[in-house]
């Protein structure tokens, strides 16, 4: 399975965009939001230097910390085997297709994401972004393993042809049974999933990385996000939004961790018992 290549240049973009005013006015001030939003931060703000604690090293400080065998889920065959299938699908993912491949996560948070999944044995996870699906797919790899649990997504594609259909792209078919994919903002729609939910035991994000975004979507999740729970973020180094946050709630456990793949770093956060 690859994505077809569908080049979205700057004019198509605007057609569909505009095209949005007669079919979905709400989307369309969603995305004319985050567009602006965008631009005014990439002038107003600067990258933020977090200390960073390296992949393994965190992995000992978690297992001392909570007692967690993440060592031993992360040596499992079927991480093995979907590392290994995600892996063969990314590198020949084309970077026309509607998600560049800059949106592909990184397979070291992928990892990271199967393995607290795993020694959580979350009943609900929560992420918002999807891409072609890397970190959606460990994440249900680790569902499956524990034979419980549900994964909710949210996703606003971009701007492209056939970027709907695409979303998800890389799942297989045989763990979709677990997952949940909305379509849509995380401003417009996160509050009333969180509402129905209730509660949740893990969230991820990997949406819009703006720090409004970001620091909202933490700040709305937050409440509902069971004690011991945990929130990873992806690309927390654009700006200062996960060490403000950290800095607000006091979490029992939190690091940020430079990424195999991408010059970029993911944070994670343990919410106090």
């Amino acid at each position: 399975m690859r994505p077809v290549e569908y080049c979205a240049n700057a004019t198509t973009k605007l057609g569909l965009l505009l095209s949005l005013l007669s079919k979905d006015p709400g989307e369309f001030r969603d995305r004319l939001h985050n567009f602006l939003e965008v631009r005014y931060e990439r002038v107003r703000l600067r990258p933020n230097t977090h200390s960073t604690i390296g992949f393994n090293e965190v992995i000992t400080l978690l297992n001392e910390s909570f007692h967690w065998d993440l060592a031993g889920v992360l040596s499992e065959k079927a991480l093995e085997r979907v590392e290994s299938y995600l892996d063969g699908l990314a590198s020949s993912a084309c970077v026309n297709g509607p998600f560049a491949a800059s949106h592909n996560a990184d397979l070291e948070l992928a990892r990271f994401c199967y393995a607290v999944c795993r020694v959580l044995s979350p009943k609900i996870v929560f992420e918002t972004g999807v891409a072609y699906g890397i970190t959606t797919s460990s994440v249900l790899q680790a569902l499956a393993q524990n034979k419980q649990g549900r994964l909710y997504s949210l996703d606003l594609p971009p701007l492209a042809p056939k970027a709907d259909s695409s979303t998800g792209l890389f799942v297989p078919r045989k763990l979709r049974e677990m997952w949940t994919l909305q379509r849509g903002s995380s401003r417009r729609h996160l509050p009333e999933l969180l509402e129905r939910l209730g509660s949740i035991d893990l969230f991820i994000h990997d949406s819009l990385h703006t720090y409004a975004n970001m620091y909202w979507e933490f700040q709305a999740v937050w409440p509902y996000l069971r004690a011991g729970g945990v929130l990873i973020a992806d690309d927390v180094d654009g700006h200062s939004a996960f060490s403000d946050f950290v800095d607000l709630v006091a979490p029992s456990f939190s690091a940020v961790i430079p990424e195999k793949t991408k010059r970029a770093k993911f944070g994670v956060l343990v919410k106090r018992l």
